[in-house]
């Protein structure tokens, strides 16, 4: 996923947890169902979702997943999600 497109869906996702302070909590809960019920995208089983919430005294630097696999040729699988019409969407729990 292009970073902007993957940016532009956190700034929604975010904007509506501001907002609902039950979202919030559901969203540090159950991360995928929320994605599903608010982005309508499905997180692949294989990919596990992670939520932090910083604070005051605590900060987070995420390093972007980098796949060396989209250098060359598409996988089996993403070649699938292209021709299923699918975004090719959160990679690992490192994204």
């Amino acid at each position: 996923m292009a970073t902007n497109q993957r940016d532009e869906l956190t700034a929604q996702l975010l904007d509506k947890v501001r907002r609902d302070a039950s979202l919030k909590q559901e969203l540090l809960a159950s991360p995928k169902a929320v994605v599903k019920n608010v982005l309508d995208i499905d997180v692949p089983d294989s990919v596990d979702l992670t939520v932090l919430e910083e604070s005051a005294n605590k900060r987070y630097i995420v390093l972007p997943f980098e796949d060396k696999q989209l250098e060359g040729e598409l996988s089996d699988e993403m070649l699938e999600m292209v021709a299923g019409g699918t975004t090719y969407k959160l990679h690992n729990k490192n994204t």
